[in-house]
């Protein structure tokens, strides 16, 4: 008779990224629904926002592993991109990029609740007044090429 050792393994979780750049995606209902393992969204170089509809406020909610948003190069004006919208993520968003976009203003309630946050990439947008109370973890704010008043 052979005796056989059963060795138990942890499971590890496998992180995903929602990835659909480079698309021409013009409203984000047009995607399939982010599953709740998703760490990483990327949506950069698109055409979401300006006269299409922008980001809904709770499109992120119920996502708790979501660690980096990717919104570059995208046409996302100050309404595409609503307060609270990234509320949902707050105790795991750790980067956000929304360089390259049509913003003129950053007020304090779309980033409030995000407890985490790190780095935040504003740069390319034509943004005049950043209203934005600075998170204690935020390490990393970059706004070249904006008119900050």
């Amino acid at each position: 008779m052979e005796l056989f050792t059963l060795i138990v393994l942890p499971c590890v979780t496998l992180a995903e990224t929602f990835m659909h750049n480079g698309q021409a995606i013009t409203n984000v209902n047009q995607l399939p629904a982010i599953g709740t393992g998703v760490d990483t969204v990327r949506l950069e170089s698109n055409n979401l926002g300006a006269s299409n509809p922008g980001i809904p406020a709770d499109y992120f909610q119920g996502l708790p592993l979501l660690h980096t948003i990717k919104l570059y190069d995208n046409n996302l004006d100050d309404q595409d991109v609503p307060d609270f919208c990234f509320s949902g993520v707050g105790d795991s968003l750790i980067e956000l990029s929304l360089g390259d976009n049509l913003l003129t203003e950053i007020r304090t309630d779309q980033f409030k609740g995000l407890h985490v946050l790190e780095k935040l990439y504003l740069q390319a947008n034509d943004i005049h007044t950043i209203q934005l109370g600075k998170p204690s973890s935020m390490r990393n704010v970059v706004r070249k090429q904006n008119i900050i008043q």
